[in-house]
């Protein structure tokens, strides 16, 4: 699920640049302004919740390297890897 609300943040703040972007050209729309706010609004108010997903991420995919460092690693002598601890 991190992985998803962290895609779509990174994914909104993209789209807010773009609708930023084409302001330049010709004069913005209520609806466009309404946009703009309410992503800027929802990427502030959710903008500690990134950096905690992405230490999520890093996390658990770091792990499948650091389980498997060991020699024992995958057999049955090895009960914390295997979660039988």
């Amino acid at each position: 699920m991190d992985v998803y609300f962290t895609v779509f943040y990174i994914s909104l703040i993209f789209y807010l640049l773009d609708i930023v972007e084409r302001w330049g050209d010709a004069e913005p729309g209520p609806i466009d302004v309404l946009t703009a706010m309410t992503i800027l609004y929802m990427l502030i108010v959710n903008a500690s919740t990134l950096p905690v997903n992405l230490a999520i991420i890093i996390k658990e995919i770091s792990m499948e390297f650091f389980q498997f460092l060991n020699n024992h690693a995958g057999f049955g002598s090895d009960d914390v890897s295997l979660g039988y601890n």
